[in-house]
C-alpha cells in the first residue's frame, strides 16, 4: 500500500500545482489494478480515482518493470526506503475483500481442524487423513464412499440399517458367443 500512498500524493502534486499532462510511471502493478478496477472499497483507491478524474489536464498512470536500471524508478525505491525509516506516519486501511474473505477461509479452517482432532467418530478415516485440507476434496460419490467407509457396503447399511446381510447370488457369465452386436 505504500505505492498506492505515492500515486496518491503525486496525484495530488499534480493537482495542486496543475501541471497539464502528466504521466505518473510506477513499478507497482498490484497499485495501478487497484485503481482501475470499478467498485473499490478502499477509501485511498476510491480517492485517488476522484482525484484524477476531477483534474482540468490528464494523468496517466503507466507500469514500468522493476530493478530495469531505469533510473527514475531506481531513485523513486530509494527515496521510498529512506521515507519509511523518517516517517512517523501512521496509516490505517480497510481490508480487501480477498484479505477479509481469506481470514474467514482460515478460521473455518482452523475451527474445521479442532473439530477434528476433538471427534471421538471416524477414527479409521482419520488414520488415513490426519490434518483438514481443502485441496484434498475429492468430489467423486463412489471415493467418497470408499474413504470414509460409508455407503452402499452390507456392513454399513446392516449396521446402520439394521439391515441383514443378504446371501450372494451367482450369475452366469455371458461368453463370447452372447454377446450380440447391432
Amino acid at each position: 500500500m505504500v505505492e498506492v500512498i505515492a500515486i496518491q500524493q503525486a496525484v495530488q502534486h499534480v493537482k495542486a500545482n496543475d501541471l497539464g499532462q502528466v504521466n505518473i510511471i510506477s513499478d507497482s502493478r498490484s497499485a495501478l489494478m487497484a485503481l482501475s478496477v470499478v467498485e473499490e472499497a478502499r477509501d485511498i483507491i476510491n480517492n485517488i480515482k476522484e482525484n484524477i478524474k476531477e483534474y482540468k489536464g490528464k494523468i496517466t498512470l503507466t507500469w514500468i518493470r522493476a530493478h530495469m536500471g531505469n533510473f527514475g524508478n531506481e531513485r523513486a525505491d530509494q527515496l521510498a526506503k529512506e521515507a519509511t525509516l523518517i516517517s512517523d506516519e501512521t496509516i490505517s486501511f480497510v481490508p480487501s475483500r480477498n484479505q477479509i474473505r481469506n481470514e474467514g477461509n482460515k478460521i473455518i479452517k482452523d475451527l474445521w481442524q479442532n473439530r477434528w482432532n476433538d471427534s471421538k467418530n471416524a477414527r479409521w478415516t482419520k488414520n488415513l487423513i490426519d490434518k483438514v485440507n481443502v485441496d484434498r476434496l475429492c468430489d467423486d460419490f463412489y471415493i467418497n464412499q470408499i474413504l470414509t467407509a460409508h455407503g452402499v457396503f452390507r456392513e454399513h447399511q446392516a449396521r446402520f440399517f439394521k439391515k441383514k446381510k443378504k446371501k450372494r447370488r451367482y450369475v452366469h457369465a455371458a461368453k463370447k458367443r452372447d454377446l450380440f452386436f447391432t
